[in-house]
């Protein structure tokens, strides 16, 4: 796992952020952790800019099932002043105007136990709508979806030798 100066590093290196960013307390939000999963992990994202004063739009509540049905992995949730959350899990239904989400809590710091847990699951994980959670978020919400990795591919063919003893070789690198 990469260190905090790591991460920094990177993002000054790919040209997000300046060079006083390193060894700062800047927030490293969702749009840079896409960045970093891709330069880390070749683990490429998308990013789901949603605008809290609009109503809930379903193309993002079927994006976000069909993300977890074909990639499953976890959601960071993030937007101006709010706070991050990871987004576990969604639940639709017709009878609500958004859906709920089960979100977990990045920054608790407790006691491992389940007992401390539950004594804090309504800061740990909880369901919420997903208009309660992006309220605490200000004017916008950013959402970062972790996709699949891709592979590194290239390949390379070399012919050579003479009509007596041709030959070729085939270099693939798969990562």
């Amino acid at each position: 796992v990469p260190s905090i100066r790591d991460m920094q590093k990177a993002l000054v290196e790919v040209g997000d952020k300046p060079q006083s960013f390193l060894g700062s307390s800047d927030w490293i939000g969702s749009v840079e952790i896409s960045i970093l999963l891709d330069y880390f992990y070749s683990a490429p994202c998308m990013i789901i800019h949603r605008s809290n004063d609009e109503p809930w739009d379903p193309n993002i509540t079927r994006t976000l099932m069909s993300h977890f049905e074909s990639v499953g992995s976890p959601i960071m949730l993030g937007g101006q002043g709010g706070g991050a959350r990871t987004l576990l899990g969604v639940s639709d239904s017709e009878d609500l105007p958004c859906p709920r989400c089960l979100l977990l809590d990045p920054h608790y710091s407790g006691d491992d136990s389940a007992a401390s847990i539950a004594r804090h699951s309504t800061r740990v994980c909880t369901w919420s709508t997903f208009d309660s959670i992006c309220r605490q978020y200000g004017s916008f919400t950013n959402l970062c979806l972790p996709l699949l990795p891709t592979e590194p591919t290239s390949s390379v063919t070399i012919t050579g030798g003479d009509a007596a003893s041709e030959w070729d070789i085939e270099v693939v690198d798969a990562g």
